[in-house]
């Protein structure tokens, strides 16, 4: 997992987490996530910061080959997307979900 706040993502669930990286480089981006591995980003609107939400917001929603979004909370605001790897047989991982999308 990748979330801008993974020592709370370990404390309080005991998930193993990192922050995900501040690179302008999508291709980079996605390679410095698949040598953690990375199966899920989190994203969460204004609490991540204005790094996060230069670098890693456009990256994914700029990824739909790469990141599906699977949950958006009411306000649109929390987000996670989950890493589509090329051996998926999920069919509705193709394209983008707009239900994801903030409002």
């Amino acid at each position: 997992m990748a979330t801008s706040v993974p020592h709370w993502a370990y404390v309080s669930k005991g998930l193993k987490a990192v922050r995900p990286p501040l690179e302008s480089d999508s291709e980079r981006t996605q390679s410095l996530l698949d040598s953690v591995p990375v199966a899920y980003i989190v994203l969460n609107g204004e609490e991540d910061g204005k790094a996060v939400a230069e670098y890693t917001a456009p990256f994914v929603e700029g990824s739909p080959h790469a990141w599906r979004c699977v949950y958006v909370d009411e306000h649109g605001l929390a987000r996670i997307f989950r890493r589509i790897r090329p051996d998926d047989d999920d069919t509705r991982a193709h394209g983008v979900n707009t239900r994801c999308s903030p409002t």
